[in-house]
């Protein structure tokens, strides 16, 4: 089955942008939920960021991984961060997405994290404000149930090797995706060692 990827970019002046990504179990999936994901976010980021959330995308063989072609859904839209004070580029926050599947042997599960996070959200222990945990916990909750149960989380096709201990185009297990039934959002600060594209 074809799952549609939904790429919010995070946009930082002078320096490479970071990703969120999101997947959708249908060919045309509305980029508002995340908007407005991203708008409960950007109190919580610095300014010099901007949360721009796609109204196109990628659509994916969930069992191969191959791009089969493009989304279109909506308008484009952009966030700026509006958190004051300072921040730690590489400290955050996670979100964990779970599923009421399992997958060898193991739950299926995603994360997405949130970084950077301002300094004002953080204990003087190095913990998440539970404030905070709550206000994104409730954006988890209000993104899932904005996505209508077409939140997936896709677990990767994994490919057999060659003598060389190179991927080859044979699969080894098959990719699936799995419905996001709930979110947590733990007060554990996360650090991000570095941004990578899609």
């Amino acid at each position: 089955m074809t799952i549609a990827q939904l790429l919010m970019r995070w946009d930082q002046v002078n320096m490479p942008p970071g990703f969120t990504v999101i997947y959708a179990n249908n060919s045309s999936p509305s980029p508002g939920p995340l908007q407005t994901f991203s708008t409960a976010l950007a109190p919580f980021i610095p300014p010099t960021f901007t949360l721009v959330v796609p109204n196109s995308g990628r659509l994916i063989d969930e069992t191969n991984g191959k791009m089969t072609g493009v989304w279109s859904n909506g308008t484009q839209t952009s966030v700026v961060g509006t958190g004051t004070g300072t921040y730690a580029p590489a400290s955050g926050a996670q979100v964990k997405w779970d599923t009421n599947e399992f997958k060898h042997g193991h739950r299926v599960q995603g994360l997405s994290y949130l970084v950077p996070i301002m300094a004002a959200q953080f204990t003087t222990t190095g913990t998440l404000l539970q404030t905070f945990a709550n206000t994104m916990q409730s954006a988890a909750t209000a993104l899932i149930t904005g996505m209508a149960q077409g939140f997936v989380i896709w677990s990767r096709p994994v490919f057999v090797k060659d003598a060389d201990g190179k991927p080859t185009d044979v699969i080894d297990r098959a990719g699936t995706f799995h419905k996001v039934s709930t979110s947590t959002v733990p007060l554990k600060t996360v650090v991000l060692r570095g941004r990578r594209d899609a």
